[in-house]
């Protein structure tokens, strides 16, 4: 493949508007996640981010018009099973109080 070649399918990219659409959309998604992680435990959110193959089936199904068997129907109740279940699991988890904070150096059984 030439150089002129790559710059060719290079300009073709950068003007395709749905390709710089589904960019713009990822950028989004990992900003959000980033934001997120931040926040919570990466082991409730991190399981979260499978419910995207969820909208991914339904989109193919009721906006492209795809047939999507059976078995992949399957597979997305088990995601949204699995996801819930995470989900469940954060709200059971026993809260932490958080407590005043002591110095190390006035600790109990401390000295100096």
């Amino acid at each position: 493949m030439s150089a002129q070649e790559i710059g060719r399918i290079v300009r073709r990219g950068l003007t395709n508007s749905k390709l710089l659409c589904g960019v713009l959309l990822e950028a989004i998604f990992f900003l959000l996640l980033l934001v997120l992680l931040k926040q919570r435990d990466v082991s409730l959110i991190w399981p979260l981010t499978s419910l995207g193959f969820v909208l991914t089936a339904f989109f193919a199904k009721f906006i492209l018009n795809e047939h999507v068997p059976g078995t992949r129907w399957v597979g997305v109740a088990l995601i949204v099973l699995g996801a819930g279940l995470v989900s469940w699991s954060e709200k059971t988890k026993p809260q932490r109080i958080p407590g005043p904070t002591v110095p190390a150096s006035t600790a109990p059984g401390r000295t100096e």
